[in-house]
């Protein structure tokens, strides 16, 4: 893999590890190797491959990146890219008994802003929300996403805490109603956008599209330079969503997991 692509997968890497970086319960670390995420609560990543660290250094790789989300059950999520290395780091997973999940995750970015389709809708407002009304941004969530509702309180605190690092959350709403929600992070001059989604009853209507060209074009007309990402399931609608506003397939992972109490 060249150099620029490696670079460019560290930038997008970071902007993920931090936006993560700021959840409760989040133990964070970043070291040579890359970036770790162990989490107490909720579904997390590792954004290192074991064998930047050295297989004989596996138990230290696993301490770094565990997870809480099955009902408090410890387990390992790890996402590697599917590139030159994959093959080797997947041998070094499988070896310790991970499996790959059949999710793959395509990353994916919008970086020229003459490749932007803007969908207009005259009848849907972008708000930005504030820490007063956050709970607008938490209902269209869980209805679109279908969270276990036990996270909601663990969700509500992750969200204000995000708010009060830079971290900003838009609702897109139809007379009155909000209809779909999504939030967005910057570092320099990449903005990643995260929990894009829309309530089920307003579905398939083009709510999502609308609001992501809007909020895109609109910050690419003030800055050309700005560029975009995001993740998203491969092959899935939603990855058809952005393709259709102009993103595009940067490199693909692959979700390797092992629960230790199976």
């Amino acid at each position: 893999m060249s150099n620029s692509k490696i670079n460019q997968r560290k930038k997008y890497d970071l902007n993920e590890f931090l936006f993560y970086t700021y959840m409760p319960d989040s133990n964070v670390l970043r070291n040579d190797h890359g970036y770790f995420l162990k989490n107490n609560t909720i579904d997390t990543y590792s954004y290192v491959t074991p064998t930047q660290i050295g297989s004989s250094e596996f138990n230290l790789f696993l301490e770094q990146c565990f997870s809480f989300f099955d009902e408090g059950k410890k387990y390992f999520s790890v996402k590697i890219p599917h590139d030159s290395n994959y093959n080797y780091n997947s041998k070094v997973l499988r070896t310790k008994r991970f499996l790959r999940s059949l999710t793959d995750v395509n990353v994916m970015s919008l970086s020229n802003f003459d490749k932007i389709r803007y969908f207009r809708n005259r009848a849907l407002q972008i708000d930005e929300l504030t820490e007063k009304d956050y709970v607008r941004w938490l209902n269209v969530f869980f209805d679109a996403f279908q969270y276990p509702r036990n996270l909601k309180k663990y969700i509500s605190e992750m969200v204000l805490l995000q708010m009060k690092n830079n971290i900003h959350f838009y609702v897109g709403n139809v007379s009155g109603k909000d209809v779909s929600c999504f939030c967005s992070m910057k570092t320099e001059q990449l903005i990643g956008v995260y929990g894009v989604g829309t309530k089920r009853r307003f579905q398939r209507r083009g709510y999502a599209k609308a609001m992501l060209s809007n909020f895109i074009s609109e910050k690419m007309f003030k800055d050309k330079k700005t560029e975009f990402c995001l993740q998203t399931v491969l092959n899935s609608k939603a990855e058809h969503l952005y393709r259709n506003i102009g993103f595009e397939q940067v490199y693909i992972q692959r979700r390797f997991e092992w629960n230790p109490t199976l």
